[in-house]
């Protein structure tokens, strides 16, 4: 099993949700795909939407397990060239089919957004370049009323001058582990913060996961209690289990 970027594992832990790369002669692009746990191993089941002619990819699944965000550089209303990128949404049918849904209203817009994610607190987290954050490119919130957005929130203590994104949010917003770059070593890490009294904590680095390779799209399976992230150009993922990270972490996982 493997995903350029991003992972999804359903609530059962049965299906997991990954990106490919759709390969074509001079160019590719990514597709979601998933896999299904089935015999005893894992059957990788193919895109699973039917048109792979734009790039999808980040895909992550919302409290209901029937919605699947994912980002996309498909155009808002379904017609004219590709745009950057935008947070787009796809919901399973009664036949186990998953049916785009087109970008969430409110997000669309001429900026890079994508990585989002929703908590069972009822807020959309994401990330974006938009100006008003703090650096490259840094995470968001925003309320979540069905599939319409309120008010944009940037959450400063989580975020840098570099970018901040390629994130896991626990649904009760306890913890949440995210992909820094630092343009200046050019090196991507990983690093973490917990919430507080209501307050997210500055953000720190996962020291003892860190090296000198690229750390990127985490992945948290609190039924199993592991963190899942990608290690450079390797194939596959790594798994930590979630004792062996950092205190404040492990307290976080444990607060009911």
């Amino acid at each position: 099993m493997d995903s350029v970027n991003g992972l999804a594992i359903s609530g059962d832990g049965q299906t997991v949700f990954a990106t490919h790369w759709v390969e074509e002669a001079q160019s590719r692009r990514g597709a979601i795909v998933a896999y299904e746990y089935r015999n005893c191993g894992w059957t990788l089941t193919g895109p699973i939407f039917p048109d792979t002619s734009q790039q999808d990819y980040q895909p992550r699944l919302g409290i209901d397990g029937k919605t699947l965000y994912f980002t996309s550089n498909r155009p808002p209303n379904g017609e004219g060239p590709p745009v950057r990128q935008n947070v787009w949404f796809a919901r399973q049918n009664d036949n186990g089919e998953w049916e785009v849904g087109g970008a969430v209203p409110g997000l669309v817009s001429l900026n890079w957004d994508g990585h989002a994610m929703e908590t069972a607190t009822g807020y959309l987290y994401f990330s974006s370049d938009r100006p008003s954050g703090q650096g490259m490119v840094n995470i968001y919130r925003t309320r979540l009323d069905g599939i319409e957005i309120g008010e944009l929130e940037q959450l400063e203590p989580l975020n840098s001058d570099g970018s901040d994104q390629d994130f896991h949010i626990d649904p009760a917003e306890r913890f949440i582990i995210f992909s820094r770059y630092d343009p200046v070593r050019d090196d991507l890490d990983l690093f973490y913060s917990v919430r507080t009294n209501g307050s997210w904590q500055p953000a720190r680095p996962i020291d003892k996961l860190n090296t000198p390779e690229w750390e990127l799209s985490p992945t948290v399976n609190l039924g199993y209690r592991v963190l899942i992230f990608k290690r450079g150009q390797d194939p596959g993922f790594e798994v930590v289990a979630i004792d062996q990270l950092p205190q404040p972490l492990q307290e976080a996982v444990n607060k009911q």
